[in-house]
């Protein structure tokens, strides 16, 4: 059963690490000990559940590259957006603003 929310699920073959469809909970499918915020499966490098988790530590390895590789893929992003950001913010912010939209229209010599 999910240790979260008690729905039976079943396990024919992969790896250790369980989602359950119905809360979206993820666990230890042998101890049952969360890993909601295990993104790198460190679980499974050491104590009971050690090599347990169903892949080939060169696949583990590879995870663990890809997710370093989109967190630091979106830090690069950030740095970059959000000087760009701050720039355009007041253009931004003018063009929404509705008493400006107000303003021109009246002012707007091709509407007289």
């Amino acid at each position: 059963m999910c240790p979260f929310c008690r729905v039976y699920i079943e396990r024919n073959e992969g790896c250790a690490q369980m989602m359950c469809k119905n809360c979206k909970h993820t666990f230890c499918w042998y101890c049952l000990q969360n890993l909601d915020n295990d993104i790198f499966l460190r679980h499974y490098d050491k104590g009971p559940c050690r090599n347990k988790l169903g892949h080939s530590r060169a696949s583990v390895i590879w995870n663990r590259t890809q997710v370093v590789g989109i967190l630091v893929g979106l830090g690069i992003i950030a740095l970059v957006t959000s000087p760009l950001l701050l720039l355009a913010s007041p253009c931004i912010i003018c063009c929404v603003c509705k008493c400006c939209r107000g303003k021109k229209k009246k002012h707007d010599p091709s509407t007289t």
